[in-house]
Protein backbone atom coordinates (compact mmCIF):
# COMPACT_ATOMS: atom_id res chain seq x y z
CA UNK A 1 0.00 0.00 0.00
CA UNK A 2 2.80 2.53 0.91
CA UNK A 3 4.41 1.82 -2.77
CA UNK A 4 1.07 2.31 -4.57
CA UNK A 5 0.34 5.59 -1.91
CA UNK A 6 3.56 7.10 -2.86
CA UNK A 7 2.99 6.60 -6.89
CA UNK A 8 -0.36 8.27 -6.85
CA UNK A 9 0.73 10.94 -5.04
CA UNK A 10 3.22 11.54 -7.59
CA UNK A 11 1.41 10.58 -10.78
CA UNK A 12 -1.87 11.03 -12.31
CA UNK A 13 -2.90 7.59 -13.17
CA UNK A 14 -5.26 4.62 -13.89
CA UNK A 15 -5.88 1.47 -12.55
CA UNK A 16 -4.46 -0.18 -15.50
CA UNK A 17 -1.28 1.96 -14.83
CA UNK A 18 -0.77 1.67 -11.26
CA UNK A 19 -1.47 -2.24 -11.72
CA UNK A 20 1.64 -2.08 -14.46
CA UNK A 21 3.48 -0.35 -12.37
CA UNK A 22 3.40 -2.41 -8.61
CA UNK A 23 3.16 -5.62 -10.70
CA UNK A 24 7.08 -4.42 -12.17
CA UNK A 25 7.91 -3.11 -8.90
CA UNK A 26 7.34 -6.92 -7.18
CA UNK A 27 9.46 -8.53 -10.27
CA UNK A 28 12.02 -6.14 -9.95
CA UNK A 29 12.22 -5.99 -5.73
CA UNK A 30 10.56 -9.55 -5.17
CA UNK A 31 7.91 -10.13 -2.92
CA UNK A 32 8.16 -12.13 0.67
CA UNK A 33 4.96 -13.07 1.28
CA UNK A 34 3.51 -16.64 1.25
CA UNK A 35 0.59 -15.71 -1.64
CA UNK A 36 1.26 -13.54 -4.62
CA UNK A 37 0.17 -10.23 -3.79
CA UNK A 38 -3.53 -9.34 -5.64
CA UNK A 39 -2.23 -6.05 -7.32
CA UNK A 40 -5.74 -5.79 -9.58
CA UNK A 41 -8.04 -5.77 -6.13
CA UNK A 42 -4.94 -2.94 -4.81
CA UNK A 43 -5.77 -1.19 -7.43
CA UNK A 44 -9.03 -1.63 -7.66
CA UNK A 45 -9.44 -0.74 -4.15
CA UNK A 46 -7.69 2.80 -4.65
CA UNK A 47 -9.89 3.86 -7.61
CA UNK A 48 -13.28 3.35 -4.68
CA UNK A 49 -11.09 5.42 -2.16
CA UNK A 50 -10.79 8.31 -5.05
CA UNK A 51 -7.02 7.98 -5.28
CA UNK A 52 -7.34 6.93 -8.94
CA UNK A 53 -10.39 8.32 -11.36
CA UNK A 54 -10.01 6.77 -14.45
CA UNK A 55 -12.42 9.30 -16.19
CA UNK A 56 -10.47 12.25 -15.01
CA UNK A 57 -7.53 11.46 -15.90
CA UNK A 58 -8.98 10.73 -20.07
CA UNK A 59 -10.94 13.98 -19.38
CA UNK A 60 -7.88 16.02 -18.19
CA UNK A 61 -5.48 18.20 -19.63
CA UNK A 62 -2.06 16.88 -21.50
CA UNK A 63 0.35 19.34 -21.76
CA UNK A 64 3.31 19.49 -24.42
CA UNK A 65 6.61 21.04 -23.48
CA UNK A 66 8.83 21.51 -26.32
CA UNK A 67 12.73 22.55 -25.31
CA UNK A 68 13.09 22.14 -21.85
CA UNK A 69 15.66 19.31 -20.97
CA UNK A 70 15.05 16.82 -17.77
CA UNK A 71 18.01 15.33 -17.03
CA UNK A 72 19.96 14.98 -13.78
CA UNK A 73 17.16 16.30 -11.65
CA UNK A 74 16.71 19.50 -13.18
CA UNK A 75 14.90 21.26 -15.85
CA UNK A 76 17.34 23.28 -18.48
CA UNK A 77 15.47 25.18 -21.39
CA UNK A 78 17.75 24.34 -24.45
CA UNK A 79 18.80 27.15 -26.93
CA UNK A 80 17.08 28.16 -29.61
CA UNK A 81 14.08 29.08 -30.83
CA UNK A 82 11.62 26.22 -31.89
CA UNK A 83 9.84 27.83 -35.12
CA UNK A 84 7.25 25.05 -35.94
CA UNK A 85 5.57 22.37 -33.97
CA UNK A 86 3.24 19.26 -34.69
CA UNK A 87 1.59 16.68 -33.29
CA UNK A 88 0.24 13.69 -34.66
CA UNK A 89 -1.84 11.07 -33.88
CA UNK A 90 -0.80 8.69 -36.28
CA UNK A 91 3.00 7.33 -37.35
CA UNK A 92 3.90 8.78 -39.89
CA UNK A 93 5.51 7.13 -43.21
CA UNK A 94 9.01 7.31 -44.39
CA UNK A 95 8.08 9.19 -47.42
CA UNK A 96 6.49 11.97 -44.86
CA UNK A 97 9.18 12.22 -42.72
CA UNK A 98 12.11 12.69 -45.23
CA UNK A 99 12.81 16.28 -45.92
CA UNK A 100 12.44 17.30 -49.25
CA UNK A 101 15.18 19.81 -50.70
CA UNK A 102 14.11 23.07 -52.65
CA UNK A 103 15.24 21.72 -55.85
CA UNK A 104 13.80 18.57 -55.17
CA UNK A 105 10.22 20.47 -54.31
CA UNK A 106 10.53 22.59 -57.55
CA UNK A 107 10.79 19.18 -59.42
CA UNK A 108 8.01 17.85 -57.42
CA UNK A 109 5.55 20.20 -58.64
CA UNK A 110 5.45 18.82 -61.72
CA UNK A 111 5.62 15.12 -61.44
CA UNK A 112 4.30 14.43 -57.72
CA UNK A 113 2.82 18.07 -56.62
CA UNK A 114 1.48 16.53 -53.16
CA UNK A 115 4.75 15.72 -52.02
CA UNK A 116 5.90 19.51 -52.63
CA UNK A 117 2.57 20.94 -51.04
CA UNK A 118 2.46 18.14 -48.18
CA UNK A 119 6.37 19.17 -47.06
CA UNK A 120 5.15 22.95 -47.12
CA UNK A 121 3.58 22.37 -43.44
CA UNK A 122 7.54 21.11 -42.54
CA UNK A 123 8.75 24.21 -43.93
CA UNK A 124 6.75 26.86 -45.75
CA UNK A 125 9.76 28.85 -47.52
CA UNK A 126 8.98 30.07 -51.11
CA UNK A 127 11.73 32.00 -51.75
CA UNK A 128 13.61 29.58 -54.42
CA UNK A 129 10.66 29.23 -56.73
CA UNK A 130 9.97 32.78 -56.59
CA UNK A 131 13.57 34.09 -57.44
CA UNK A 132 13.36 30.89 -60.33
CA UNK A 133 9.97 33.15 -61.61
CA UNK A 134 11.95 36.19 -61.68
CA UNK A 135 14.93 35.22 -63.18
CA UNK A 136 13.23 33.93 -66.07
CA UNK A 137 10.72 36.80 -66.19
CA UNK A 138 13.98 39.26 -66.07
CA UNK A 139 15.01 36.52 -69.39
CA UNK A 140 12.09 37.15 -70.96
CA UNK A 141 11.83 40.96 -70.65
CA UNK A 142 15.66 41.35 -71.84
CA UNK A 143 14.78 39.14 -75.12
CA UNK A 144 11.74 40.84 -75.93
CA UNK A 145 14.23 44.19 -75.46
CA UNK A 146 16.50 42.74 -77.76
CA UNK A 147 14.58 40.89 -80.70
CA UNK A 148 11.53 43.04 -80.63
CA UNK A 149 12.38 46.13 -79.00
CA UNK A 150 9.85 48.13 -76.65
CA UNK A 151 8.86 50.71 -79.12
CA UNK A 152 7.74 48.09 -81.15
CA UNK A 153 5.88 46.75 -78.38
CA UNK A 154 4.19 49.82 -77.82
CA UNK A 155 3.26 50.41 -81.02
CA UNK A 156 1.75 47.51 -81.49
CA UNK A 157 -0.63 48.12 -77.87
CA UNK A 158 -0.96 51.36 -79.21
CA UNK A 159 -2.69 49.74 -82.66
CA UNK A 160 -4.83 47.27 -80.82
CA UNK A 161 -6.36 49.88 -78.79
CA UNK A 162 -9.48 52.17 -78.98
CA UNK A 163 -6.94 55.42 -79.01
CA UNK A 164 -5.19 53.97 -82.06
CA UNK A 165 -7.30 56.77 -84.65
CA UNK A 166 -6.51 59.36 -81.91
CA UNK A 167 -2.83 58.64 -81.31
CA UNK A 168 -2.56 59.01 -85.50
CA UNK A 169 -3.87 62.41 -85.67
CA UNK A 170 -1.65 63.74 -82.96
CA UNK A 171 1.06 66.22 -84.51
CA UNK A 172 4.99 64.50 -84.74
CA UNK A 173 6.02 65.68 -81.92
CA UNK A 174 3.26 65.01 -79.16
CA UNK A 175 3.34 61.49 -81.08
CA UNK A 176 6.67 61.07 -80.32
CA UNK A 177 6.70 61.92 -76.62
CA UNK A 178 3.57 59.84 -76.18
CA UNK A 179 5.26 56.87 -77.79
CA UNK A 180 8.52 57.15 -76.09
CA UNK A 181 6.67 57.87 -72.42
CA UNK A 182 4.71 54.52 -72.98
CA UNK A 183 7.62 53.27 -74.37
CA UNK A 184 10.26 53.81 -71.07
CA UNK A 185 6.48 52.78 -69.04
CA UNK A 186 6.33 49.16 -70.59
CA UNK A 187 10.19 48.90 -70.12
CA UNK A 188 10.31 50.06 -66.68
CA UNK A 189 6.93 47.64 -66.08
CA UNK A 190 8.50 44.58 -67.88
CA UNK A 191 11.47 44.63 -65.97
CA UNK A 192 9.92 44.82 -62.80
CA UNK A 193 7.53 41.87 -63.29
CA UNK A 194 9.77 39.92 -60.44
CA UNK A 195 8.19 42.76 -57.54
CA UNK A 196 4.55 43.00 -59.55
CA UNK A 197 4.26 39.11 -59.35
CA UNK A 198 5.38 38.99 -55.51
CA UNK A 199 2.54 41.62 -54.91
CA UNK A 200 0.28 39.50 -57.52
CA UNK A 201 1.30 36.41 -54.96
CA UNK A 202 0.23 38.38 -51.61
CA UNK A 203 -3.29 39.36 -53.01
CA UNK A 204 -3.77 36.45 -54.56
CA UNK A 205 -2.36 33.87 -50.95
CA UNK A 206 -4.72 36.03 -48.97
CA UNK A 207 -8.05 35.51 -51.07
CA UNK A 208 -7.77 32.02 -51.48
CA UNK A 209 -6.80 31.86 -47.76
CA UNK A 210 -9.51 33.30 -46.35
CA UNK A 211 -12.26 31.21 -48.67
CA UNK A 212 -10.71 28.19 -47.96
CA UNK A 213 -10.39 28.98 -43.98
CA UNK A 214 -14.26 30.57 -43.75
CA UNK A 215 -15.73 28.99 -46.71
CA UNK A 216 -14.33 25.48 -47.20
CA UNK A 217 -13.43 25.10 -42.81
CA UNK A 218 -9.73 24.98 -43.38
CA UNK A 219 -7.27 26.24 -41.21
CA UNK A 220 -4.23 27.35 -43.55
CA UNK A 221 -1.71 29.95 -42.37
CA UNK A 222 -0.67 32.53 -45.01
CA UNK A 223 2.90 31.61 -45.06
CA UNK A 224 2.22 28.53 -46.06
CA UNK A 225 -0.82 29.98 -48.29
CA UNK A 226 1.93 32.27 -49.77
CA UNK A 227 4.09 29.02 -50.75
CA UNK A 228 1.58 27.42 -52.41
CA UNK A 229 0.38 30.31 -54.37
CA UNK A 230 4.18 30.86 -55.80
CA UNK A 231 4.82 26.60 -56.30
CA UNK A 232 1.50 26.74 -57.95
CA UNK A 233 2.86 29.76 -60.64
CA UNK A 234 6.08 27.89 -61.10
CA UNK A 235 4.25 26.58 -65.00
CA UNK A 236 4.51 30.15 -65.57
CA UNK A 237 8.27 29.57 -65.85
CA UNK A 238 7.29 27.40 -68.99
CA UNK A 239 5.73 29.71 -70.59
CA UNK A 240 7.88 32.17 -70.11
CA UNK A 241 10.92 30.04 -71.76
CA UNK A 242 8.45 28.96 -74.73
CA UNK A 243 8.17 33.23 -75.31
CA UNK A 244 12.10 33.46 -75.08
CA UNK A 245 12.49 30.55 -77.37
CA UNK A 246 10.09 31.83 -79.96
CA UNK A 247 11.86 34.99 -80.38
CA UNK A 248 15.24 33.67 -80.79
CA UNK A 249 14.28 31.04 -83.36
CA UNK A 250 12.68 33.86 -85.26
CA UNK A 251 15.16 36.15 -85.15
CA UNK A 252 17.55 33.74 -85.98
CA UNK A 253 15.43 32.64 -88.89
CA UNK A 254 13.97 36.24 -89.64
CA UNK A 255 10.94 34.88 -89.59
CA UNK A 256 9.88 37.02 -86.38
CA UNK A 257 6.85 39.61 -87.33
CA UNK A 258 7.59 42.04 -84.68
CA UNK A 259 4.59 43.91 -85.63
CA UNK A 260 2.04 41.24 -84.80
CA UNK A 261 4.20 40.33 -81.68
CA UNK A 262 1.70 40.12 -78.68
CA UNK A 263 3.80 40.71 -75.36
CA UNK A 264 1.09 39.46 -73.25
CA UNK A 265 -0.03 36.65 -75.66
CA UNK A 266 3.71 35.46 -77.30
CA UNK A 267 3.07 31.59 -77.56
CA UNK A 268 -0.10 29.45 -78.95
CA UNK A 269 -1.04 28.20 -75.43
CA UNK A 270 -4.63 29.33 -75.33
CA UNK A 271 -7.20 30.01 -78.70
CA UNK A 272 -6.48 33.88 -78.38
CA UNK A 273 -3.33 33.33 -80.45
CA UNK A 274 -5.61 32.66 -83.08
CA UNK A 275 -7.80 35.46 -82.76
CA UNK A 276 -8.06 39.28 -83.58
CA UNK A 277 -8.13 40.89 -80.66
CA UNK A 278 -9.50 44.06 -82.21
CA UNK A 279 -12.57 42.53 -83.48
CA UNK A 280 -14.23 40.80 -80.46
CA UNK A 281 -12.32 42.43 -77.08
CA UNK A 282 -14.71 40.31 -74.51
CA UNK A 283 -14.43 37.26 -76.72
CA UNK A 284 -10.56 37.29 -77.51
CA UNK A 285 -10.15 38.36 -73.86
CA UNK A 286 -12.17 35.00 -72.21
CA UNK A 287 -10.61 33.04 -74.47
CA UNK A 288 -6.66 33.92 -72.96
CA UNK A 289 -8.62 32.04 -70.31
CA UNK A 290 -7.58 28.77 -71.56
CA UNK A 291 -4.31 29.23 -71.12
CA UNK A 292 -2.82 25.40 -71.05
CA UNK A 293 -0.33 27.15 -68.07
CA UNK A 294 -2.58 29.37 -66.28
CA UNK A 295 -5.17 26.51 -65.60
CA UNK A 296 -2.33 24.26 -64.86
CA UNK A 297 -1.19 26.79 -61.86
CA UNK A 298 -5.19 26.96 -60.69
CA UNK A 299 -4.53 23.46 -60.51
CA UNK A 300 -1.86 23.06 -58.88
CA UNK A 301 -2.78 25.93 -56.31
CA UNK A 302 -5.68 23.38 -55.58
CA UNK A 303 -3.79 20.78 -54.89
CA UNK A 304 -1.73 22.65 -52.39
CA UNK A 305 -4.44 23.49 -50.71
CA UNK A 306 -6.47 20.12 -50.63
CA UNK A 307 -2.82 19.04 -49.19
CA UNK A 308 -2.35 21.38 -46.22
CA UNK A 309 -6.27 21.02 -45.23
CA UNK A 310 -9.20 18.46 -45.10
CA UNK A 311 -10.83 19.91 -48.06
CA UNK A 312 -11.47 17.39 -51.45
CA UNK A 313 -9.26 17.64 -53.92
CA UNK A 314 -11.31 18.15 -56.47
CA UNK A 315 -13.31 20.30 -54.33
CA UNK A 316 -10.32 22.90 -53.96
CA UNK A 317 -9.15 22.77 -57.60
CA UNK A 318 -13.20 23.83 -57.77
CA UNK A 319 -12.61 26.91 -55.77
CA UNK A 320 -9.55 28.44 -57.13
CA UNK A 321 -10.78 27.81 -61.31
CA UNK A 322 -14.20 29.80 -59.65
CA UNK A 323 -11.91 32.89 -58.27
CA UNK A 324 -10.19 33.19 -61.39
CA UNK A 325 -13.34 32.75 -63.93
CA UNK A 326 -14.53 35.49 -61.82
CA UNK A 327 -11.93 37.55 -62.09
CA UNK A 328 -11.35 36.71 -65.87
CA UNK A 329 -15.05 37.67 -66.72
CA UNK A 330 -15.02 40.89 -64.06
CA UNK A 331 -11.29 41.83 -65.72
CA UNK A 332 -12.12 41.27 -69.30
CA UNK A 333 -15.77 42.61 -69.21
CA UNK A 334 -14.47 46.25 -67.70
CA UNK A 335 -11.71 46.01 -70.26
CA UNK A 336 -14.35 45.65 -73.11
CA UNK A 337 -16.63 48.41 -71.65
CA UNK A 338 -14.00 51.10 -71.42
CA UNK A 339 -12.21 50.50 -74.54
Amino acid sequence: DELALRYVGRFATTRAKLRDYLERKVRQRGWEGAAEPDVAALAERFSQLGYVDDAAFAAGKSHVLIGKRHTGGSSVFLIGEVEEARLYDRALTAAEVAALSEGARIINTFIAPTKTFTDLRRNASWWVPWLLIAIVSLAFAYVVDRQVGFDQITKNEIAKSSRAEQFEKLPPDQKAKQLQFSTNLTRYISYASPVIALAAFVVIAAVLMGTFNLAAGASVPFKTAMAIAVYGSLPSVFHALLGIIAMMAGGMAGSLDKEAFNIRNPVATNPAYFMDPTVHKFLYGMATALDVFVIGCCVLMGIGFASNSKVKRGTAIGIVLAWYLGYKLLSVGLGAMFS
